[in-house]
């Protein structure tokens, strides 16, 4: 672990496979992960790099519904709508 947050998590169990698209290709720069148990495609996006990650009740930096609070509370990164808290 070299200590950076992971980009994604709690979205799946056992992926299938991962393939990550060219910026040269149709919807260039997201990842795509098929997970076999979820019956499920994932597609995460590139965001914006505006996130401040502050500890707060009433921002939500990523989008993904969860304020930045519980994502930090539960090791979950608030500047990544992939990586959302365990629940």
């Amino acid at each position: 672990m070299n200590g950076d947050p992971d980009i994604a998590s709690n979205f799946g169990k056992q992926p299938l496979d991962i393939t990550a698209q060219e910026t040269t290709t149709f919807f260039p720069g997201t990842i795509w992960v098929v997970c076999f148990l979820a019956n499920s495609i994932y597609v995460f996006v590139p965001q914006s790099s505006n996130c401040n990650a502050e500890h707060s009740f009433s921002l939500d930096d990523d989008g993904d519904k969860y304020k930045n609070a519980d994502e930090i509370d539960n090791a979950s990164n608030p500047c990544s709508s992939a990586s959302k808290p365990k629940g």
